[in-house]
Parts: C-alpha cells; sequence; structure tokens
C-alpha cells in the first residue's frame, strides 16, 4: 500500500493532460516527490547506465526521470568532494576514525579490441575494510562533518575535482649509497621468560593431533597449528564489515598515506 500510495502522490499533476501530451512532456512538481521513484531511477541506472530503460520506466510512472536522476547523482558527487575538501583528504565518510584499516590495491586494466573502440582505460584501484567488533564504538573522533542532505541543480552535469594531494605524488628517488644503518646500543639479548610457557602449547598440539589419529577425522578436528590454536582463542563478536572503495586513479598508484594523516 506504501508503494502504490508514493506512486500515486509522485504522479499527481496540477491540470489534466491533454489527449497529444505524453507523460515526458508533463512536469512533475518537485514538491510531491517520493522516495520510490527515485530509489527505482537510482537502482536502474547503478545496475545499466541505460538511459532508454530509465525513461521507458519513467513513462510508466515508476521511475524519476533520466535528467532527474543525473542531477541527484552529480550532487551527490560534488557532496562528497566538499567533504573531502573540508577534510584535507580523500577518505570516504563511512570510515571510522581511528580503528584499523585494511587496504585492497590492484590494477584495472580494460584495453578493448573492438575495432569501433576510441580509448582504453589502466588505472589503480583501492578498496578499505573495517572490522568492527561489538566493544568498538562511535566516539567522537569518529564522528564526521558530511551533510547528508543534497540540493540537486538541474542541468548540473559536472563534478568537483578531488584534492591535488590525492592524484599528486611528489617525485622521488634511491640514495646513490649504501644506506647508512645506525649501530644499536648494548647487547641484542632475548627473553626466554616465557619460553617453557609457549614450548608446552606446542606439546599441546603435538599431543592432540596424536589422539586425534584413532579417532574419525572431521571438519572441527583442528589438525593443522593454526587451526588448533585459533580454536582456543575467543571469538569476538564481529559486526558486518565497513567496506569503501576510493576513487579510481588513472594510469599510476597512490601512497595510502591519505588515509593515514586523516585517521590519525
Amino acid at each position: 500500500m506504501l508503494t502504490i500510495a508514493q506512486l500515486f502522490m509522485s504522479n499527481c499533476i496540477k491540470r489534466r493532460r491533454n489527449e497529444c501530451e505524453t507523460v515526458q512532456h508533463v512536469h512533475h512538481s518537485k514538491d510531491r516527490e517520493t522516495p520510490l521513484p527515485v530509489y527505482v531511477g537510482l537502482k536502474a541506472h547503478a545496475l545499466t547506465r541505460e538511459k532508454k530503460l530509465i525513461e521507458s520506466l519513467y513513462t510508466l510512472g515508476i521511475s524519476a526521470s533520466y535528467d532527474r536522476i543525473m542531477d541527484i547523482i552529480t550532487s551527490l558527487g560534488n557532496n562528497v568532494c566538499e567533504y573531502y575538501h573540508q577534510m584535507g583528504t580523500v577518505c570516504p565518510p563511512q570510515i571510522w576514525k581511528r580503528q584499523f584499516i585494511t587496504a585492497a590495491a590492484d590494477n584495472i586494466d580494460h584495453n578493448p579490441s573492438s575495432a569501433t573502440s576510441t580509448d582504453s582505460f589502466h588505472g589503480t584501484s583501492i578498496s578499505l575494510f573495517q572490522r568492527i567488533t561489538t566493544e568498538d564504538t562511535m566516539s567522537d573522533g569518529n564522528e564526521i562533518c558530511f551533510s547528508h542532505h543534497v540540493t540537486p541543480q538541474k542541468g548540473q552535469r559536472k563534478v568537483k575535482d578531488l584534492p591535488p594531494s590525492y592524484g599528486e605524488i611528489k617525485p622521488t628517488g634511491l640514495p646513490s649509497s649504501d644506506v647508512y644503518v645506525p649501530l644499536t646500543a648494548g647487547n641484542m639479548t632475548s627473553s626466554c621468560e616465557n619460553i617453557d610457557k609457549e614450548m608446552e602449547k606446542e606439546y599441546d598440539w603435538l599431543r592432540h593431533v596424536e589422539n586425534l589419529h584413532e579417532d574419525e577425522i572431521s571438519f572441527q578436528s583442528n589438525i593443522s597449528w593454526a587451526a588448533y590454536h585459533a580454536s582456543l582463542l575467543p571469538t569476538p563478536d564481529i559486526l558486518p564489515s565497513i567496506n569503501a572503495m576510493l576513487p579510481s586513479l588513472l594510469k599510476k598508484p597512490v601512497l595510502l598515506q591519505c588515509c593515514a594523516t586523516a585517521l590519525t
């Protein structure tokens, strides 16, 4: 019922439509725009990037127009870019501050072999991941100054540039002479206080494997060294991981110092 009500509201017009007038020529008031048509248009654009599909859904009255969708997408991009400029670095808003981050970088190579292709893409993609537990809380240091209020401007298609520090890497070079390593002060000694306790844990694993020799091996037998010791650790209550993708870089890699600066 809520879906039908939203469609009724978004398709209401102030005057009767003429017989020769189509949906594309009817002005839909933004004051009566409901979330459903916008969601359908954004979802269709994210999955297909097809203008004709979105316009067909708009003709049926279940989606916002293609121009309206593009205005919203551009405004969202500009809003995020403004946040990056305020932070002084490129770091996605959903990333928590002062929390451990795992970054994965990989090349993106797209070299089409079509006779009609005119361009190719060679870049670097960086994804960020954070594994948050129930013990972690959103402290004051994690709060972000990101405005989720977006006011799309009609006909706006250009997204603002990212901070120059994200894509510009200062030139550097290796030293021409041998690297100087300073001498350590004092003697190098190792601590053997806990060696007996740790050795006993290793013998426990060996005895565990020996006892499994006569039993039936299953998935939870934990035969390997890593599986056995991991099974002894307390299981943390892991929340859904936070993941984000940084803007792709064209033709050259980037250092991860941009996020390290924002999160320290």
